[in-house]
């Protein structure tokens, strides 16, 4: 399905929350903070443990990186980035979406931070991408001529020593509402472990439906301006909230929601710092059934 401009209510005028979200951290007078708090990257580590992983993949390792947002005004972003992202390794690199700050406006610093942060990172087994709600999609073949696969509604097998396991990505769920998943699972082996990229954890609810065995998504930021212990103000996704920040299960599905890197709307973060996850695929014992 070809990507459809939609018209955002919220994103024109006082109704957009964000809006006031913006004048009462200027207000508060913490906006530095904020903005220093942004810059402060965290790397979080976890393990998953499936019964139909793949031999060959057990200890497999999965950078998750989501929501840069490139800004033009702020090269500094790019290169701090990479440095926090240079010493982290990784077998698969997986990208969700939102590379650019605003909905409209120039692009070339978007390609050249792309590009910067390929040049750092080192996967063994090579990188994938889905576009967000801020993308275009003439990002696709800039992406893919920098040798990053740009997956829209569709999918490919990872091989390792004759075992695979099969990459799947929707297009934006969210904002442009392109996303297929029957078709992007369409084909794959009936229990064939799953690993779905998406932007937003909208499709949650149904993964499970679609042999789907991990969900990395982004969008929600973990929610960017969180109360006192992290809890979010505000999430924008129409998804329940357990499966718009961290880790979650929904049934064969394991997900896991990432606060992202970057900031939209008001550049600050609050309770929440921007984070890079490394997923770690461990294989699990089956389960004894009774005779």
């Amino acid at each position: 399905m070809a990507r459809r401009a939609r018209k955002d209510l919220y994103h024109n005028g006082l109704l957009f929350p964000e809006f006031w979200l913006e004048k009462l951290v200027n207000l508060s007078g913490l906006r530095a903070r904020g903005e220093q708090n942004a810059r402060n990257f965290q790397f979080r580590e976890f393990a998953f443990a499936f019964e139909n992983l793949p031999p060959a993949f057990d200890g497999f390792r999965i950078l998750h990186l989501s929501d840069m947002h490139f800004r033009d005004e702020d090269p500094a972003f790019v290169q701090e980035l990479c440095a926090f992202l240079a010493p982290i390794e990784a077998d698969f690199c997986a990208f969700t979406g939102d590379y650019r700050y605003a909905f409209t406006g120039p692009c070339e610093h978007v390609f050249d931070g792309m590009q910067r942060l390929l040049h750092t990172l080192t996967p063994r087994c090579g990188s994938a991408a889905v576009l967000g709600n801020h993308d275009l999609a003439a990002f696709v073949r800039p992406f893919r001529d920098m040798g990053l696969p740009v997956l829209m509604n569709e999918h490919y097998a990872l091989d390792l020593r004759g075992d695979r396991v099969w990459v799947a990505g929707v297009d934006d769920p969210h904002r442009y509402r392109c996303d297929d998943l029957p078709r992007a699972t369409r084909g794959i082996p009936e229990g064939g472990f799953t690993i779905l990229l998406a932007h937003t954890p909208e499709l949650a609810r149904i993964a499970p439906d679609y042999g789907v065995d991990l969900y990395l998504c982004g969008h929600t930021h973990g929610g960017q301006v969180c109360l006192p212990g992290g809890k979010p103000i505000l999430l924008n996704a129409r998804a329940a909230r357990k499966y718009c920040a961290g880790l979650w299960q929904n049934g064969r599905t394991r997900g896991y929601t990432t606060a992202g890197l970057g900031t939209t709307d008001v550049p600050v973060r609050f309770h929440c710092p921007p984070e890079a996850a490394l997923i770690r695929l461990c294989r699990a014992p089956a389960r004894k059934t009774r005779d």
